[in-house]
This record gives C-alpha cells, sequence and structure tokens, in this order.
C-alpha cells in the first residue's frame, strides 16, 4: 500500500479505484502513466479534501516519488 492509498492522517486504506491503478502502473515500470495518474488523484484530493490535507499531500508525494524513479 502506498501513502496515497491511505485515509485521512494514515487512517484505513480508502477504496479508491484511481489510486490501485497509479500502484498497479508504477509496480509494472511504467512510470509516466503512473505519474499521470497519481497527478490526477492529487488534483482530485485538492479539490475535495484542501491543499493540505494527508491525503492530498500523500498523493502528491507519490507522484514526485514515481518522478524522481523511486
Amino acid at each position: 500500500m502506498t501513502p496515497a492509498d491511505r485515509g485521512a492522517a494514515g487512517d484505513e486504506p480508502a477504496t479508491d479505484p484511481l489510486a490501485a491503478q497509479a500502484e498497479e502502473a508504477e509496480e509494472r515500470g511504467q512510470f509516466r502513466e503512473a505519474a499521470r495518474l497519481y497527478d490526477e488523484l492529487a488534483q482530485r484530493r485538492r479539490a475535495e479534501f484542501g491543499p493540505y490535507d494527508p491525503r492530498t499531500l500523500d498523493a502528491f508525494e507519490a507522484m514526485a516519488r514515481v518522478i524522481a524513479g523511486g
């Protein structure tokens, strides 16, 4: 499970199909697709929860990790 899959402040995992797709793309080595999906997830979470919510920040962190190469 990646940080982007967690609920607020690391609560139980949120069932988010987009997070699952991003994680699967990352595991397959499709880093460009994973970054795109994590970005979409982060934008959605920012709109829903705000820019400083842990779920939003975790999604941006996951995108940055993929871009940085792991």
